[in-house]
């Protein structure tokens, strides 16, 4: 009750805050991405075409992130995407979000979901090294990812993953500085 309406409170003073953990994956040149391939799942580059025909709505609902400057990889099982991850880089990321900047041979994944018959298999986390990996072999030097500050399931998935924690980014936006949000990054002790 009383972090209810503290909640109220900090509301009504700054407005609306986003506090995301920012993590990052830079090139390494001993990364093994022979991981195509466990149990009955393979990882593999998705298309556009494949996530608009999925039979799973949660899937076919991320075809938007799919296009120019965007790269999409899968956990498939029997033909079945589980698990779907998607970077973006260039003009789409710089237009659509723009959140953190990126460098040209650098990009930010920009959305993962697994199927919640598919969690806690550990199949986020290897879907996330696996396009690590392919993201490396296409040039990209640099990845960066943002986790709501409490979702733990994704922290734990991108640390196993090999990703490490940069800092946390908080935003506010004050009523009184009316679309312009306030940032300030929190680097860790």
């Amino acid at each position: 009750m009383a972090g209810s309406l503290l909640k109220q409170i900090a509301r009504a003073i700054f407005g609306d805050y986003q506090i995301f953990r920012i993590y990052e994956f830079g090139n390494r040149p001993d990364i093994s991405n022979n991981r195509g391939k466990a149990a009955d799942w393979s990882f593999e580059e998705v298309s556009l075409e494949q996530i608009k025909v999925s039979t799973d709505v949660a899937i076919r609902e991320r075809a938007w992130y799919l296009g120019e400057d965007a790269h999409a990889f899968g956990c498939i099982r029997q033909g079945r995407i589980l698990a779907l991850c998607v970077f973006w880089h260039g003009e789409r990321y710089r237009i659509k979000r723009n959140f953190w900047p990126l460098a040209q041979d650098e990009a930010k994944l920009v959305e993962i979901i697994t199927l919640p018959e598919a969690r806690g298999q550990g199949i986020a986390g290897l879907l996330i090294e696996y396009a690590s990996g392919e993201m490396f072999a296409r040039g990209f030097h640099r990845l960066f990812a943002r986790i709501w500050h409490s979702n733990l399931p994704s922290i734990r998935a991108f640390e196993k993953s090999g990703w490490q924690y940069l800092t946390t980014v908080l935003e506010i936006r004050p009523v009184f500085l009316g679309r312009r949000p306030l940032r300030f990054k929190i680097n860790r002790p």
